[in-house]
């Protein structure tokens, strides 16, 4: 999660300095700290799908934006 937490302050970096590709690194930041938390999930054996929906939605609003504004 912490790769993936770099990668998204990366996005927010590139869409301070106006960066039209910000929303790639937004992309591939959510994407792997999602990844992280339904693998951490699964391998502990306390996976709890709602977590992980409302985590996917979470990004799903924040690449939106990283895409629109």
């Amino acid at each position: 999660m912490i790769i993936g937490s770099l990668i998204l302050a990366g996005a927010v970096i590139c869409g301070i300095a106006k960066q039209s590709f910000d929303f790639i690194f937004a992309l591939f930041g959510c994407g792997a700290i999602c990844f992280a938390a339904v693998f951490n999930g699964l391998k502990s054996g306390s996976f709890h799908i709602q977590h992980h929906i409302v985590r996917i939605a979470v990004s799903v609003i924040l690449i939106t934006g990283f895409i629109f504004l």
